[in-house]
């Protein structure tokens, strides 16, 4: 639980500095928090995954790009963890 916790308070905390819409954080933060409470994936990919992109995803904060990378660096583990 302290894996998923940490996870969302980076990503709500990443979405905020990057100017994500609130919208598009809690779907995905719903997202997460419903795959790991059905026991499909762990929280901690999710949360190296945002730790490591987070530089260059500051670095591309006023970017077009920023918003699609932030979701990408949340649905692309989340996709890898159900699928393995």
């Amino acid at each position: 639980m302290l894996p998923l916790l940490a996870a969302l308070v980076f990503m709500f905390g990443l979405g905020k500095k990057l100017l994500v819409p609130v919208r598009w954080t809690v779907a995905l933060s719903v997202l997460l928090v419903a795959l790991y409470l059905f026991g499909v994936i762990s929280a901690v990919p999710v949360l190296v995954t945002l730790f490591v992109a987070s530089p260059f995803l500051i670095h591309l904060r006023y970017s077009d790009k920023a918003n699609t990378l932030f979701g990408l660096c949340v649905v692309v583990p989340l996709i890898v963890e159900v699928i393995r």
